[in-house]
């Protein structure tokens, strides 16, 4: 709802606050996906210093104030069930992240990545295609760039979730190993396959009526994908 300039403010402060209090949720069940929450704060804040839309104060201040109820339900908890604000269920050390991981993780990631989450291959195409779309739509002005600009907008920040979700495994110690069947190894990344799932969605969407051949060439690439079954060497 931060770029639905053309509804009105309660509507897209009641929306919005939901959407925190879902992204709040899904953290609570899964401590990691807090970077998909910051990635939402983040966004937001950049709409509104920017003006890119006239997003309301009051709309920005019910979200954010929803992440700091948020944050402090969780200190609570994790201070009374586990002894700490930081803490959780897990042994001291028990949870290892660091830059160290990144080279082992990355010998494993790909593959698993291909063939537990092949609508990523539509993600990056539809990621291309807003790309595209923007600078088309630049050249063409009015009403068409500003729909371009919105939706390169709402692209980016499905990306950096996307991204985000991926950067965090990519440096966990658990994340791959030798011997990690790739259905082990998918649960780690399941958090970003809702941003990957919408750029893909825009892509299969936005594609021409008359050329329903991408569209079937972009499913059979995925589906292909999909059972190679091939593990890493």
């Amino acid at each position: 709802m931060v770029l639905a300039a053309g509804a009105s403010t309660r509507r897209r402060t009641w929306a919005g606050l939901a959407g925190f209090v879902a992204l709040g949720a899904a953290t609570v069940s899964r401590y990691a996906n807090v970077v998909v929450l910051g990635c939402a704060v983040i966004a937001v804040l950049v709409a509104w210093r920017l003006r890119a839309v006239r997003l309301p104060g009051s709309a920005v201040a019910w979200w954010l104030g929803s992440v700091g109820v948020f944050g402090a339900g969780v200190a609570i908890f994790d201070t009374l069930i586990y002894g700490g604000p930081l803490r959780s269920g897990y042994r001291p050390g028990e949870i290892t992240v660091s830059l160290g991981a990144l080279g082992p993780n990355l010998r494993y990631m790909p593959a698993h990545l291909i063939q537990a989450m092949p609508v990523l291959v539509l993600g990056l195409g539809g990621l291309a295609g807003l790309a595209a779309a923007w600078l088309r739509g630049r050249r063409a002005g009015g009403q068409q760039a500003a729909v371009a600009r919105r939706d390169l907008a709402v692209a980016l920040a499905l990306a950096a979730c996307w991204a985000a979700i991926w950067a965090l495994y990519a440096t966990y110690a658990w994340t791959a190993a030798p011997g990690l069947s790739t259905l082990q190894a998918a649960r780690f990344y399941v958090p970003a396959l809702g941003a990957i799932s919408l750029l893909g969605a825009w892509l299969l969407v936005r594609v021409p009526r008359r050329q329903p051949v991408v569209a079937v060439a972009a499913l059979a690439v995925a589906a292909a994908l999909s059972g190679l079954g091939a593990g890493p060497s």
